[in-house]
């Protein structure tokens, strides 16, 4: 019922043996939904409707950092713009998206074509290969390195950084690594990644250097310029939100097709149908399943009277397959048309880096349906990470021919 608080219906959601397919729970949670949680200082919110129009209401805030609801920030420096709300937040943004328009990045297709080909063309040989590790976290990890100018001999050792940074960044309670040696951990890496590129971005103040993070440093608008702390932290969120996302996507959009073989063959045809089956993989299996904001005011939401300052937890993925939108929204369909998903949030935070995201994830799929054939799913072999907010496969193994191999 509305209202009531389902304590336990949030801890089967964040059970770990729910990761493979959290969507039977996440339905329950959308027909229950809104309703309580956290001793009733938050509500969960995951109807397609209730959530489009909530994303765009200025009275909700997006400042975690105040509120002590974001683990990675708990450190001595600016947060990135996803935390901020107007003006600082339009400021930000305004300042970085000049980078991340549909005309920038579709000046980087020729050469994110030719990583995903030459990536492609080194898996050809193999009999089965992992497509997370050889593919799918390769691809994007190059493109941003090379988008940001990062130097090809530290982009492991950052790699490292934000995937350890990623772990805890974006869970919520009790999900979150909140215990004094996961928390320590925490604060040495955020110190390590941030005094390198406070060094970095010094030296390029000093001398330019090729990449965006080197233009960010030296882009002007208005006579506004971003502080080193700002860069530090935009360049934190380039990093996390963006790389691991697209990892996932392109994840997810290769599973649906290897489980949908027909559709698989139809985008081998046309590759032309590639767009439309990451779209319909943001609808039905998406990366970020969920977001928060908080109440600037009182307010009623559904059957619920909330107090200012309560916690909003928006289910992206029970959005995403809500049947009063979608019909028959458990069924992966590449025709369906699902444009106005949820996948990269809406209002004022919608996802900057959603254009180089769709290219990414559509690259890969064109090339690995094309130089690929055959490919299946090996099943058993298939393992999730342990993320709430940001769902994605950390293990899939292809098989490319027929073997025995378990």
């Amino acid at each position: 019922m509305p209202g009531t608080p389902d304590a336990d219906l949030l801890d089967e959601l964040y059970h770990p043996s729910n990761r493979p397919d959290p969507y039977p729970v996440l339905h329950r949670v959308r027909e229950a939904s809104p309703f309580l949680f956290a001793g009733g200082r938050g509500v969960v919110v995951a109807r397609h409707r209730d959530c489009a129009r909530l994303l765009h209401d200025p009275r909700l805030s997006a400042d975690r950092i105040s509120r002590g609801a974001d683990v990675i920030s708990r450190r001595p420096v600016v947060p990135s713009f996803l935390s901020m709300d107007p003006p600082d937040h339009t400021r930000l943004r305004r300042l970085v998206s000049r980078a991340f328009t549909r005309t920038a990045v579709s000046g980087m297709a020729p050469r994110i074509r030719r990583i995903a080909e030459e990536l492609a063309s080194d898996l050809v040989g193999h009999s089965r290969f992992d497509l997370i590790s050889q593919f799918a976290h390769p691809l994007p990890s190059r493109v941003i390195g090379e988008l940001l100018g990062v130097p090809a001999e530290d982009r492991e050792r950052i790699q490292d950084w934000v995937d350890r940074l990623t772990r805890v960044a974006f869970d919520p309670p009790p999900q979150q690594s909140a215990d004094l040696e996961n928390d320590q951990l925490v604060r040495a890496t955020a110190t390590e990644f941030h005094r390198y590129f406070h060094t970095w971005f010094e030296e390029c103040r000093r001398a330019p250097r090729p990449g965006l993070l080197s233009e960010l440093v030296h882009l002007e608008h208005q006579g506004d310029q971003l502080t080193t702390d700002e860069l530090v932290s935009t360049c934190t969120l380039l990093l996390t939100a963006g790389y691991e996302t697209t990892v996932s996507l392109i994840a997810h959009c290769y599973l649906a097709l290897l489980r949908n073989p027909g559709q698989m063959a139809e985008v081998r045809a046309d590759p032309a149908l590639a767009a439309a089956a990451v779209e319909e993989t943001l609808r039905y299996d998406p990366p970020v399943q969920l977001t928060n904001r908080f109440l600037l005011e009182p307010m009623r939401i559904g059957d619920v009277d909330l107090p200012a300052g309560s916690e909003v937890c928006f289910q992206l993925g029970a959005a995403g397959r809500d049947p009063d939108v979608f019909p028959d929204p458990d069924r992966f369909d590449i025709h369906r048309g699902a444009d106005h998903h949820l996948a990269f949030g809406a209002g004022p935070h919608f996802c900057l880096g959603a254009p180089l995201a769709r290219l990414e994830a559509t690259t890969a799929l064109e090339t690995l349906v094309s130089r690929l054939p055959g490919a299946r799913l090996v099943e058993g072999a298939l393992r999730f990470k342990e993320h709430i907010t940001l769902r994605g496969p950390r293990a899939m193994i292809v098989a490319l021919r027929e073997d025995h191999a378990p």
